[in-house]
């Protein structure tokens, strides 16, 4: 029986350790996941204990320097992540002994913390649990425990007092969930944030279906979902065929609140962050976790940026031009150093004087030269040299491309025009009533100055494709590329066709997100949030944890006498009862009596007809026919 387990934890060490690699195929460098691949082959090839002995230092030293020019930017956890992985690869070579399975099962352990941390979500602690107690379930057979004995009290005196203890000190010591980055020049280096648009390397801005934020306080009947644009970044300046923002360095001043304002939060999930969505229009944010710049143009900057969610109050006037103009913003709006202006000026206006022409003829004419271009929306478009080859020569393109396009068009006419990124539209989750955005909704559209309305918004992609932005990202996205997200490997929708997978995913996404913000990011403000809720304000935290601290002694104090409790017969029980009984009535066993005898003086002292006689004389000898055959 031992062989055989053996030989079934020796397979499900290298299932193990193969699924969490495929898991984490898109998270590390493919040299790194290859690596580890490689190494499990390995020891099927050589079969000489010797070379292995030689071979196995060798690898991991290997490794060590693989990791080191890989990474050649410290990256805490992604580092760790994979030597963890390098070492359960090369820990499978050696898996004879009893104590070499429970040191895989450390190892497999500290790999599923790793995965967690990477990947924070419910399906991914609920499966890591799951695999962690099956290879320790495997471990106690090899050992020849008897798993019989682990009835459900035994199972709960043994978890209890580790539940109580582990929530008393989660609710009363603060969490930190920051620090994965060694140094914010790294955090820079490594922003993910869309503050640059390169025209020789446009692609889609994402079609990944991650989310990237949450909206609360929104709902279905409000605002036409669809439709709505959260500004992020704003790309004023053109320079080398890139557009890029360019800080104009003046803060705003704060808006006064008013109504018709739209009140609602924003929870930021994706990582590397440095510009705030807002829904598009005149915004104020009243509070965040996080320090951020407010500038006149219009958009939010985080002062450092942080791989921890990030939720912060907004107050906007939905809709609400922004009509701050400054004389920089006009320098900065027309601004564009090109070598074919003047063709491209000439071709738009057809023999029209320029100087003739008012602000919003010249908005007209954009608009149609533009839409005479007969642009395509299209996933695959061919590369262009530059946005002045696009606008002469191209034919398909991404928003990006209409966009940078369309504000390069504005400012030939003498129209301050700007770049926005950001994100357009969002699916509503009924689950727990919020807006979700995910990385494919991500969009570029224009915003162009008139002097007597202020900034508008023109998006150049409802033109070429109004059925992008009709049905959305994920409306229109799902019509091209219908894929199920699994982990991070997508599926044809094609393959499985349930009425209710959208449902059931919504529900996962909704788990998810509570998983994250009860659990996984629970850190010091959230903490003293929920409890200065349930305390006095004039009551310390730190007596809260005293008396939370002496509360649990007794608890664990009375677990432990219920569980220590033996267990009576059911017959020794009625007994029992029999004797306190007659306690009642005055008659006490004597430590030497016997039963009999006892018997006689109890029938002794109660009158023949009363109930107790025919009591006594039932309970007695049932106890003397049970106990003593």
């Amino acid at each position: 029986m031992i062989i055989n387990y053996n030989f079934n934890i020796q397979r499900l060490s290298l299932f193990l350790v193969v699924f969490n690699i495929f898991i984490l195929f898109k998270e590390l460098p493919m040299a790194i996941t290859g690596f580890a691949l490689s190494t499990l082959v390995i020891p099927y090839l050589i079969k000489n204990k010797k070379v292995r002995s030689l071979l196995k230092p060798t690898l991991l030293f290997v490794g060590l320097f693989l990791l080191k020019y890989v990474f050649k930017t410290f990256l805490v956890l992604e580092v760790d992540v994979a030597f963890v992985m390098i070492l359960a690869s090369l820990k499978l070579w050696e898996l004879e002994d009893i104590d070499d399975h429970f040191n895989m099962f450390l190892i497999l352990a500290l790999f599923e913390s790793c995965l967690f941390l990477i990947n924070p979500t419910f399906i991914t602690f609920f499966l890591g649990l799951l695999k962690i107690v099956v290879f320790f379930y495997y471990i106690l057979k090899i050992r020849n425990y008897d798993l019989s004995l682990l009835n459900g009290k035994r199972l709960l005196f043994l978890i209890a007092p580790s539940i109580l203890l582990s929530l008393l000190l989660f609710y009363t010591f603060p969490r930190f969930t920051q620090g994965f980055l060694n140094s914010s020049n790294n955090q820079l280096l490594f922003s993910g944030n869309n503050s640059d648009l390169n025209f020789k390397k446009l692609g889609p801005l994402s079609l990944s279906s991650k989310i990237v934020f949450r909206v609360y306080g929104l709902n279905q009947e409000q605002f036409p979902l669809p439709h709505l644009y959260w500004r992020e970044s704003i790309l004023w300046d053109y320079f080398k065929e890139e557009w890029r923002t360019a800080y104009l360095n003046l803060k705003a001043e704060e808006l006064e609140v008013k109504k018709p304002f739209v009140n609602y939060q924003i929870k930021l999930l994706k990582d590397y962050n440095e510009f705030l969505p807002t829904l598009d229009g005149n915004s104020h944010l009243v509070k965040s976790n996080h320090d951020f710049t407010y500038y006149s143009e219009g958009s939010f900057r985080l002062k450092n940026i942080s791989r921890t969610n990030i939720l912060y109050d907004v107050n906007t006037g939905y809709q609400k031009l922004i009509k701050t103009f400054l004389p920089i913003m006009e320098r900065k709006g027309l601004r564009l150093k090109s070598k074919n202006k003047e063709e491209i000026l000439q071709l738009i206006l057809q023999n029209k004087a320029l100087s003739t022409l008012s602000e919003s003829d010249k908005l007209n004419l954009a608009i149609d030269f533009f839409k005479s271009r007969s642009f395509e929306y299209s996933l695959s478009p061919p590369a262009y040299l530059d946005v002045e080859d696009f606008i002469l020569h191209g034919k398909k393109g991404y928003c990006s491309h209409f966009a940078a396009s369309f504000a390069y068009i504005t400012r030939v006419l003498g129209l301050p025009g700007r770049i926005i990124s950001g994100y357009q539209g969002g699916e509503y989750n009924s689950f727990d009533k919020s807006l979700i955005i995910r990385e494919l909704d991500a969009h570029a559209w224009v915003e162009v100055y008139q002097s007597k309305i202020g900034w508008i918004k023109v998006d150049p992609t409802a033109f070429v494709s109004p059925e992008r932005i009709k049905l959305g990202a994920s409306g229109f996205n799902e019509k091209l590329e219908p894929f199920i997200n699994l982990y991070y490997y997508q599926l044809p929708k094609s393959f499985i066709k349930f009425a209710t997978l959208n449902h059931f995913s919504q529900w996962m996404d909704s788990l998810d997100t509570l998983f994250n913000s009860s659990i996984f990011n629970f850190d010091k403000d959230r903490q003293q949030q929920l409890l200065n809720s349930y305390l006095p304000k004039s009551f310390s935290l730190g007596w809260l944890f005293v008396i939370s601290l002496c509360g649990s002694m007794p608890l664990f104090w009375l677990l432990l006498t219920w569980a220590s409790r033996k267990k009576l017969d059911p017959d020794f029980k009625r007994y029992q009862l029999f004797l306190k009984e007659m306690e009642s009535l005055g008659l006490i066993k004597d430590e030497h009596e016997t039963l009999t005898h006892f018997k006689n003086r109890c029938l002794a002292h109660v009158d023949f007809n009363s109930k107790y006689y025919q009591y006594i004389l039932i309970e007695t000898d049932f106890y003397i026919g049970k106990f003593y055959k």
